[in-house]
């Protein structure tokens, strides 16, 4: 389902949260940092549902006649059902009903594979670093960038 009001939002911020293994004590952050983009013009933000309950996100942001998918996860406990290959290819096929015809993302390990079955071309790495206790850290090594 497409987000639309903050009720919805908050679902989709806790799915998202678990998903990407955000501490509960962080997810009221993430929650407002994102409440305050995804209302902005060229955003899109998905919920899956499995039997009626949430368990994927995704985001879509169109821009420069390309279409980004951001933030696709799913609850670890509806991971292998096809629920992420789903919530990945619903912006996109939205994206392509506006006319876009190119679409990118970055993949975590997990979604590589789904991506690729999706069609994407893995077209370069980025390194990931986070900043903790005043010392960068690599996390993960690399992420696989497609379009």
């Amino acid at each position: 389902i497409s987000i639309e009001d903050e009720q919805d939002l908050r679902q989709w911020a806790h799915v998202a949260a678990i998903g990407f293994g955000i501490p509960e004590e962080f997810e009221q952050s993430w929650f407002e940092m994102l409440a305050e983009a995804v209302w902005e013009p060229g955003f899109q933000t998905y919920l899956a549902l499995l039997n009626g309950q949430p368990v994927g996100t995704s985001q879509l942001f169109l821009s420069a006649e390309v279409a980004g998918i951001y933030n696709v996860t799913c609850l670890p406990e509806a991971r292998g059902q096809g629920i992420g290959a789903a919530i990945t290819q619903a912006p996109l096929l939205e994206a392509r009903s506006m006319g876009y015809r190119v679409g990118i993302l970055q993949a975590s390990r997990l979604g590589y594979p789904v991506y690729l079955k999706l069609g994407f071309e893995d077209y370069g790495k980025l390194s990931l670093y986070l900043w903790e206790n005043e010392a960068p850290t690599a996390l993960a090594g690399t992420s696989p960038i497609f379009a």
